[in-house]
């Protein structure tokens, strides 16, 4: 009789046990993305009209910006929009040879703050203005909250939302009701809503108000780079302002 012998336990098949993943460097990824988006950007259509209509307003008036002050930047080091957003500002100073520059943004991080700091720009939720005709002002996707009391202090120079595009939420006097600032603004690009008239409800009959608006000296260039670009929607619905006296 063959005898059936046992299976060994000799040896075992033992599963090699996964190397743990090491954790991603955000800090150290966007530091090297920065480097990488800026030089997408530089060489964008959208970037380089931009710069052609700075140049052109620059020598108009004379200018040379001491100061950028940039707000609502939201968070670099996590987003990728935020740190295309970023790498804007990068060529902006370089180009334009502006030594300092001062951001906030409530929504910053500790490695925001740092990234920042590495750059030798200033983060500072108070902003001593001395003279806003050598300021820029980049604000880019701001709550229209923001804009409105950033307006109050009467920039000359400011790219930001297009405040136009409000009047697809507001009839002219809700806007200005609202927020008189930038619906001064809009009205002065010279898109609206309606045509100046908001209907108002009586008991008897309706009455038309008409919404009037005073005249800024104003020159204004819409940026509408292409969202199909790896920036995406980073900068949809941008504007170039200056505020004339």
């Amino acid at each position: 009789m063959v005898s059936q012998t046992e299976p060994s336990n000799e040896f075992q098949v033992v599963s090699r046990a996964k190397r743990p993943q090491r954790p991603v460097d955000v800090f150290a990824r966007a530091k090297s993305n920065l480097a990488r988006h800026e030089t997408a950007l530089s060489k964008s259509t959208f970037f380089l009209e931009l710069v052609s209509k700075l140049d052109s307003w620059k020598l108009q008036n004379r200018t040379d910006w001491s100061c950028l002050r940039c707000l609502a930047l939201g968070q670099p080091v996590e987003h990728s929009q935020a740190l295309y957003q970023l790498a804007f500002l990068n060529l902006l100073a370089k180009r334009y040879n502006i030594r300092s520059v001062s951001l906030y943004d409530p929504a910053f991080t500790k490695q925001d703050e740092q990234l920042l700091c590495d750059l030798d720009y200033k983060v500072e939720e108070f902003f001593e203005e001395k003279e806003t005709d050598s300021i820029l002002f980049y604000i880019p996707h701001s709550p229209i909250s923001l804009l409105e009391t950033v307006f109050l202090t009467r920039p000359k120079w400011i790219i930001t939302n297009d405040v136009s595009l409000y009047t697809n939420k507001y009839t002219s006097k809700e806007y200005k009701d609202k927020y008189p600032q930038c619906a001064t603004i809009s009205h002065n690009i010279g898109r609206t809503k309606d045509d100046g008239f908001t209907v108002v409800a009586s008991k008897k009959k309706k009455v038309q108000v008409k919404t009037d608006f005073p005249k800024l000296a104003l020159s204004v260039q819409k940026l509408g780079p292409d969202s199909s670009n790896q920036w995406g929607n980073a900068f949809s619905d941008l504007c170039l302002y200056l505020f004339s006296a």
